[in-house]
């Protein structure tokens, strides 16, 4: 009995050791980095655990920006290795390039208040004067014009609120390498990735530099509450229901992709539609048929993308693999060119009598008329142009007190839009 007594308190003592000693190590490891930084950001944290099974953890993390209001708070980091022998020597397998069989790093609930970025996205804005649109906003009036900030904060967000986990696993038979990666917007989105290489031969740097062949790429994505708040703000600023909206906006996006030269055929509006409507997770799956095609797809035509890719999309149970996607080289250079500020070239002065008799050959003519007046119009062509800078065209189908209704063409079909009266600026009908 005493002899078993002996052993216990001889195993409590090498365990209590080793959680001494991992402590130890961590802590001055930490420590060390802490003090590197210092004179950047101060960095605070409450405790270090370890269940000596290969994971240390840090909780209670605090980072600081001196003379700002940046302030991010962690719940908890973990970096997480197959075992405790390589936890305590990871510094010198790295020192001599060679990485453990599996290794990962996780931070749970990192916060940051959106009011103390609002200088960071001031100065990022006033450095990009002509950024690329948020076309997930399209249709939804004042949202457009404003910042990311803003608008998470008029869809009800006061912080940034993000879990993720990165690592990755190397099987050494099969020479395949899996990279897992998982970022979780709380209350907003998540998403995963995926990676799968063949032919690592071994974790060296050498062997990492040579070619693998890519397997798969498996992206997750899926609405945890952005798109469903996003789509009913928008639907109740628009006084149109969420359905209404969403046929709005995507009808709006495919004119705006369609200007710049882009086209996707319907399975991929399909799609999108699955995603905004927040019905489940929506997978992107690329399985590529050849490295080597890949590393010249500019010989290939955008439209043979797809098939190259070996991409699917799933929703739920449902397989998409007829993949539409093209775009027109010409509107997309004419489109990068307008993102650069240019001087305006003097106009030469204009024949009015030629301007007249061009327009009057060059295609259908359209009038101005009074919104007041378009009850008299009923099934006629007409342009519109709103307040909040949308330009549409399509058949006047049904007017009420409040709104118009146009029919607009959709894939094989139209699709019904409403839109207020009083955001029209101007209407033009069809002669």
């Amino acid at each position: 009995m005493k002899k078993v007594l002996l052993l216990i308190v001889l195993v409590a003592a090498i365990v209590g050791g080793l959680k001494g000693f991992v402590y130890y190590k961590v802590t001055s490891q930490l420590d060390d980095a802490i003090a590197a930084v210092s004179p950047f950001v101060r960095i605070s944290y409450e405790g270090v655990s370890s269940s000596l099974d290969g994971e240390v953890t840090v909780q209670g993390v605090k980072v600081n920006g001196y003379g700002n209001n940046l302030a991010v708070d962690i719940d908890e980091v973990a970096v997480t290795f197959p075992n405790l022998k390589t936890l305590l020597f990871i510094g010198d397998a790295v020192k001599k390039q060679r990485l453990p069989e599996r290794m990962g790093l996780r931070l749970n609930h990192v916060r940051m208040d959106l009011q103390s970025l609002r200088p960071y996205m001031t100065m990022l804005l006033s450095q990009n004067q002509q950024p690329f649109q948020d076309y997930s906003l399209l249709g939804c009036g004042a949202l457009e014009e404003t910042d990311p900030l803003n608008v998470l904060q008029q869809l009800g967000y006061s912080e940034l609120d993000n879990s993720m986990t990165v690592g990755y696993s190397w099987d050494r038979a099969s020479k395949r390498m899996t990279i897992d990666s998982d970022f979780r917007w709380h209350e907003m989105t998540s998403s995963a990735v995926t990676i799968e290489l063949d032919q690592i031969a071994a974790l060296s740097a050498a062997a990492m530099m040579s070619q693998p062949e890519l397997k798969r790429i498996s992206i997750n994505i899926e609405d945890e509450g952005y798109n469903a708040r996003l789509v009913s703000h928008c639907a109740a600023d628009q006084k149109v229901s969420n359905d209404e909206f969403i046929t709005l906006h995507m009808a709006l996006m495919k004119t705006a992709l369609s200007e710049q030269g882009i086209s996707l055929n319907e399975r991929v509006f399909d799609a999108y539609r699955y995603y905004l409507e927040a019905e489940g997770a929506l997978m992107l799956q690329m399985r590529p048929s050849n490295m080597q095609q890949l590393a010249n797809l500019d010989m290939f035509k955008p439209s043979d993308i797809p098939g190259l890719l070996g991409l699917e999309i799933h929703m739920g149970d449902e397989v998409i693999r007829d993949i539409g996607f093209d775009w027109e080289e010409r509107k997309f250079k004419q489109t990068m060119a307008r993102l650069v500020e240019k001087p305006k070239a003097k106009e030469a002065p204009v024949d009015s009598n030629a301007k007249q008799r061009l327009e009057e050959i060059s295609g259908p003519k359209f009038i101005e008329v009074k919104p007041s007046m378009l009850a008299s119009q009923m099934h006629q062509t007409l342009r519109i142009s709103t307040s909040d800078k949308r330009k549409l065209e399509g058949v006047l189908k049904k007017i009420d007190e409040e709104r118009i209704f146009i029919d607009v063409p959709m894939g094989g079909g139209s699709a019904t839009l409403p839109i207020r009266i009083a955001d029209i600026s101007l209407v033009k009908v069809k002669q």
